[in-house]
C-alpha cells in the first residue's frame, strides 16, 4: 500500500517528564478490548489498581474525569513509588516504568501519532495537541510535505465511501490548497487565500448537492484552486476572514469552548481565556483597539502570518479528507479558519501579558515554545469535542 507520511513524522520524540503539558492530564484515555484483556491477566496489587482505574463500565477508560491519570508518578504518589531514584520518576508513567511501553493502553502507545487508512493508501501525521509535536511543526512549518513510500497499513479502514474518483478529486484539491497556503508570507495574502478556501468549499459543496459526480469536476479545465480572488459566496458570510473582528471572538467565547472546569482539565488554556474575559476585556470590546493590537503584533512578529498559514495547511492535511465521508466542505473549511483566528487571539493576548510583565513593548517576549504551547492547549479543547465544534461553526455562519 502507498503510505503518505508528514515529513517530520519520524523526528518526534516524547520529552517525558520535561513536558509542560503532559498527555497524562486532561484527557479520558480509552481502553480497547485488547487492552482490557491484557490487564485482566495481571495479578495482585497491579490488577486491583487497573480495575479501580477503569471506573466507567460502559465506556472503558482511564481518567474518566479528565483530571490526572492515576498512573502518573506525581508528587502526591511519589512517596509510595518505592524504587531507587524515585524522585527522578516524577512526571512519568508508572505502568511504563514497571511493565514497559507495550503494556500501555493503545491510545497512550500511539499518541501523538495517528494513521488514516483510505483503502488504497494510508496517511501518517503527528497530533499538535502534544506540545513537543507542536514545537516540531513550528520547526518545519516552512517545509510541510508528505513523503510517499510503500508499506503495510498500520490502521483499519476509516471510511465507508468507495468512490475512487471522488477521493482522487479531494486529494488533488487539498494539494492545490496546501501548496498555495505554504507560499503565504503576509497577513493580507493569508486573508485572501482564506477567503478563497471558503469560497471554493461552498462552490464544490453546491456542485455535489446538485447530484453531479466527481468525474465531471475532474474533467473541468479550470484550476481546482485558483490564485486569484474568487468572490463567489463570500458576501453570504460575515466572518470568513483573517483576522476576525471582536464580534467573532465574543461569540466563540460564549460557547461551550469556555467552561470553569478548564481550571482543572486544561489550566493553561483557562489562564488564556481569563486574559480575554477579565484582564483585557476592554481591548476585546473595542474593534479599533483590537485592530491596532493586531497591527502592532504583526509588525513586531512579521513571521507569524507564515506560521498561521502553515497551521491552516496542516489542518487541511489532517481534516480535508473528512469530506470523503461527510461532504461538509464549508464546515470543515470554516473550522480551520476559526482555529487559526483563535490561536492568533490567544497568542496576541499572551504577548500583551508578557510585555506588561517585562514593561517593554520593543523586545520580543514570545518564542516558538510559547506559540507551540498555545497551539497544543487550544487544540486539546477545540478539536476533539463535536459539541464545541458544532457551536463554533454556528457562530461562524451567523
Amino acid at each position: 500500500m502507498d503510505i503518505y507520511e508528514i515529513n517530520f513524522f519520524n523526528d518526534f520524540k516524547c520529552i517525558m517528564d520535561n513536558c509542560p503539558e503532559t498527555c497524562c492530564h486532561g484527557w479520558m484515555i480509552p481502553i480497547t478490548v485488547e487492552d482490557n484483556n491484557r490487564f485482566k491477566n495481571e495479578t495482585g496489587l497491579l490488577k486491583l489498581r487497573l480495575k479501580l482505574a477503569i471506573r466507567n463500565k460502559e465506556l472503558k477508560c482511564f481518567n474518566a474525569g479528565s483530571g490526572t491519570c492515576p498512573f502518573l508518578v506525581s508528587k502526591r504518589n511519589l512517596q509510595g513509588y518505592i524504587t531507587s531514584g524515585a524522585r527522578n520518576k516524577q512526571g512519568l508513567c508508572s505502568l511504563q516504568l514497571s511493565k514497559g511501553h507495550d503494556f500501555l493502553p493503545e491510545a497512550c502507545r500511539m499518541f501523538p501519532r495517528f494513521y488514516r487508512n483510505y483503502g488504497t493508501f494510508e496517511e501518517h501525521y503527528i497530533d499538535l495537541s502534544c506540545t513537543a509535536a507542536a514545537e516540531l511543526f513550528l520547526k518545519h512549518h516552512k517545509d510541510l510535505r508528505l513523503i510517499k513510500y510503500s508499506g503495510n497499513p498500520l490502521s483499519s479502514l476509516c471510511t465507508t465511501n468507495d468512490d475512487s474518483d471522488y477521493l482522487t478529486l479531494l486529494v488533488r484539491i487539498r494539494t492545490s490548497i496546501t501548496d498555495r497556503l505554504c507560499r503565504v508570507t503576509s497577513m493580507q495574502t493569508l486573508n485572501t487565500v482564506v477567503l478563497n478556501i471558503y469560497s471554493h468549499s461552498a462552490m464544490i459543496q453546491n456542485f455535489f448537492l446538485t447530484g453531479k459526480k466527481a468525474s465531471e469536476f475532474l474533467n473541468k479545465e479550470t484550476p481546482l484552486f485558483p490564485d486569484t480572488k474568487n468572490n463567489t459566496c463570500i458576501s453570504e458570510v460575515k466572518n470568513p476572514f483573517f483576522p476576525a473582528g471582536i464580534g467573532f471572538y465574543s461569540d466563540i467565547m460564549s460557547t461551550s469552548f469556555y467552561h470553569p472546569m478548564l481550571k482543572k482539565t486544561n489550566p493553561s488554556l483557562f489562564k488564556l481565556c481569563n486574559l480575554y474575559i477579565n484582564k483585557y476585556n476592554d481591548i476585546m470590546n473595542s474593534e479599533k483597539k483590537w485592530k491596532e493590537l493586531v497591527s502592532s503584533f504583526i509588525d513586531k512578529y512579521n513571521y507569524f502570518p507564515g506560521i498561521m498559514s502553515a497551521l491552516m495547511a496542516y489542518y487541511l492535511y489532517l481534516y480535508y479528507l473528512k469530506n470523503y465521508e461527510d461532504y461538509s466542505f464549508t464546515k470543515n473549511a470554516s473550522l480551520g479558519i476559526i482555529h487559526i483566528n483563535m490561536i492568533l487571539m490567544f497568542t496576541i493576548l499572551h504577548e500583551l501579558e508578557q510585555t506588561s510583565i517585562k514593561k517593554s513593548d520593543k523586545i520580543s517576549v514570545i518564542t516558538h515554545k510559547d506559540i507551540a504551547r498555545i497551539i497544543s492547549v487550544y487544540i486539546r479543547r477545540a478539536c476533539y469535542n463535536d459539541r464545541i465544534l458544532d457551536e463554533m461553526y454556528k457562530c461562524f455562519e451567523q
